[in-house]
């Protein structure tokens, strides 16, 4: 599931306009509002010959509706990071490349 949330997001991108609040600020896209279902059925037989049973941490399948929230274009490079935070605790150095090795607390 997580992929298939993955791709939407990455399909959402390519076609949303991207913005910028100011010069240095990072390209942003608009996602908008949905709603999609979470998780598997009990069992799925839309696999011919083959019924497939779903995980308990898949199970129960549900409706989840999320509000229109602001994602950014790309990746938080470690140069942006940097320039905000002031230290770079990724392992693979590089200005270009994505920051990493970072908390929850630190990306908010």
């Amino acid at each position: 599931m997580k992929n298939f949330l993955f791709a939407c997001l990455v399909f959402l991108a390519n076609d949303a306009l991207a913005f910028k609040d100011c010069s240095d600020c990072p390209e942003m896209i608009n996602v908008p509002a949905g709603r999609f279902l979470m998780g598997s059925p009990s069992s799925d037989d839309s696999v011919a010959d083959q019924k497939l049973e779903a995980r308990d941490d898949e199970k129960p399948q549900h409706s989840v509706t999320i509000k229109a929230f602001f994602l950014g274009q790309y990746e938080v490079t470690q140069a942006q990071s940097y320039a905000l935070m002031g230290s770079n605790p990724s392992r693979h150095e590089g200005k270009a490349l994505p920051i990493e090795n970072i908390s929850w607390d630190d990306a908010q």
